[in-house]
């Protein structure tokens, strides 16, 4: 499914987001300003760039902090909205702000070695000349070995990367984007973080969530309880078994869960769908409740809408407090039967709803649950499970 292939997706391309420091980086620049020769007083130009430079790493010290905070509040967005476009936005930005201050670092740590290596060679060649000029003054009754005044001149490794940055200017440059990078990031981040607690104060207010709201109104394959009106061929044996549990009285007076099992296509839905709306099954419980789960499982959004489903509509409750829904839920549930049909699950999360089921005091509840992968169902009795193939 499409939320499925987005997760997915997420999981290869939102890698976790490494430690964004500027620590090393403002260690390196100082160190190159510490190192470059003062200006000249005629050289203007020289002495602009490096002001330009002090100015810059001056911003990056005030950055350093706000980079901590940032990465800090972007992550916890991310984990709790990983399908907000902006969060995502704002997470792989400043994963590429890490990137770029990585790739400076490299830059700045190779010219701090052409810069050591050349101080090697000015003092080789200086003492070449030294030896050339004693050996200039004494005669040696043989010839000095060849290679003995040496002229060859170190070098960096031929495999290193040779650095672009040929002057402070260039420096200047790059630190520059990387401090505007920063603030941008910063800025929307602001916008994001009042957004959040623009949505959190709605959501205590007893409305749902905005965010799970427009969630869900993106993922086009919502699934309903209403069928396409078309019969579905080969499904016969597990229609009848599907039916039989349902009408099965409770050893226990535990709920029932009868899991269908089977990959994408196999008609999951669409079974579950041809079974909750049979005479037999719409005669036999006093409610019935089509949940749509999804990988965004949300357990308070799940609970609520059991609440809204199984109590009468001036009795419905608009809290979004856990505790009171599923104390809301047991109290309409008591004495009464319910078949709850909770559709595409894709994680164990779902037996959290369980619970409150357990404890309603209710005549029946009986659970399906279509799902791909058979291990989201725990210790969950499997003795009644439907598992779909093709059909021939």
């Amino acid at each position: 499914m499409a939320s499925a292939t987005l997760s997915a997706l997420a999981g290869a391309l939102l890698s976790p987001l490494r430690d964004v420091s500027l620590e090393k980086l403002i260690d390196y620049l100082w160190d190159h300003l510490s190192s470059s020769p003062s200006p000249s007083p005629s050289s203007d130009e020289a002495e602009k760039q490096q002001q330009q430079l002090k100015d810059s790493l001056k911003e990056l010290e005030d950055a350093k902090l706000n980079v901590k905070a940032m990465q800090s509040r972007i992550m916890k967005l991310f984990e709790k909205h990983k399908q907000n476009e902006r969060v995502v936005g704002l997470h792989n930005k400043l994963k590429d702000v890490g990137y770029d201050i990585q790739d400076l670092e490299s830059e700045m740590e190779y010219m701090e070695l052409e810069r050591k290596v050349e101080e090697i060679n000015n003092a080789d060649q200086e003492a070449d000349t030294t030896t050339s000029r004693f050996s200039g003054k004494r005669s040696f009754p043989f010839r000095l070995p060849t290679g003995f005044l040496s002229k060859k001149k170190r070098r960096l490794p031929a495999s290193s990367q040779s650095s672009s940055l040929s002057t402070d200017d260039d420096i200047v440059r790059q630190v520059t984007s990387i401090i505007k990078q920063i603030n941008s990031i910063e800025s929307k981040l602001k916008d994001e973080i009042k957004l959040e607690e623009w949505f959190d104060q709605i959501k205590l207010n007893g409305v749902y969530d905005p965010r799970e709201q427009h969630h869900f109104t993106k993922n086009k394959r919502v699934t309903t309880s209403s069928t396409n009106e078309r019969k579905i061929y080969g499904r016969n044996d597990e229609i009848q078994r599907l039916i039989r549990f349902l009408r099965r009285s409770n050893a226990n007076g535990n709920p029932s869960v009868v899991p269908i099992v089977g990959l994408g296509g196999m008609g999951k839905t669409a079974l579950a769908q041809t079974v909750f709306n049979t005479i037999q099954i719409e005669n036999h419980f006093d409610k019935k409740a089509w949940i749509y789960v999804s990988d965004n499982f949300d357990r308070v959004r799940i609970t609520k809408e059991m609440v809204d489903i199984i109590s009468p509509t001036d009795q419905r409750c608009s809290t979004t407090s856990l505790d009171l829904l599923e104390r809301e839920l047991k109290r309409h549930l008591a004495g009464r039967k319910l078949l709850l049909v909770l559709d595409d699950v894709w994680s164990d999360e779902w037996q959290q709803l369980l619970a409150p089921l357990q404890s309603a005091q209710a005549q029946a509840i009986k659970i399906i649950v279509t799902c791909r992968d058979p291990k989201i169902l725990g210790s969950v009795d499997k003795g009644d499970k439907i598992i779909l193939e093709g059909t021939t």
